[in-house]
């Protein structure tokens, strides 16, 4: 199965989490997902790419945020996996 890459601009710092809207989960099946923010000295916050699978994805709640058309799954950077350093 192919593994799309995804990258989100700014994480949701309230919650230390990143939302992945129902469809983009639904239409691919595997995420490699980076997160780009970077700090003040340029450096990424989150350098890491992360795996996400739609089995992953489907264990966090799903929310539905303002001037959205579909709920998002909402995940912690924290449980994100690492994505294998040889798939990427």
């Amino acid at each position: 199965m192919k593994i799309h890459q995804y990258n989100i601009g700014t994480p949701m710092w309230s919650t230390q989490s990143i939302g992945l809207s129902e469809s983009r989960i639904n239409r691919h099946q595997i995420l490699d997902v980076s997160i780009l923010h970077k700090d003040a000295y340029g450096n990424r916050t989150f350098p890491d790419k992360y795996r996400i699978t739609k089995k992953f994805a489907e264990k966090y709640p799903k929310r539905m945020f303002r001037n959205m058309r579909e709920q998002m799954y909402v995940i912690p950077i924290d449980d994100l996996p690492v994505s294998p350093e040889e798939d990427t």
